[in-house]
């Protein structure tokens, strides 16, 4: 479904964009380095300060999900 913004500033100026996929739609997939820039900038975000060392701890993880022995595994690094 074709996706439209449309935005009117003070002096009447109309502004449009339109996107007839949006990106990380199932046929306009996020690629691998855009998905980890995503997650990254989420990171600024979080209530309490991360470590720098906690978004690599935890991509890392994520790629070895189905390895990991525990899923706990992943929360331990937001708990330090």
């Amino acid at each position: 479904m074709p996706q439209e913004v449309v935005v009117t500033l003070k002096d009447a100026t109309v502004l449009r964009w339109h996107c007839a996929v949006m990106l990380a739609n199932p046929v306009r997939r996020l690629t691998r380095e855009q998905h980890v820039t995503k997650f990254r900038r989420c990171l600024d975000f979080a209530k309490a300060p991360l470590r720098p060392s906690t978004g690599d701890t935890l991509i890392d993880l994520v790629d070895r999900l189905e390895q990991l022995g525990d899923v706990r595994e992943l929360t331990e690094p937001l708990l330090a």
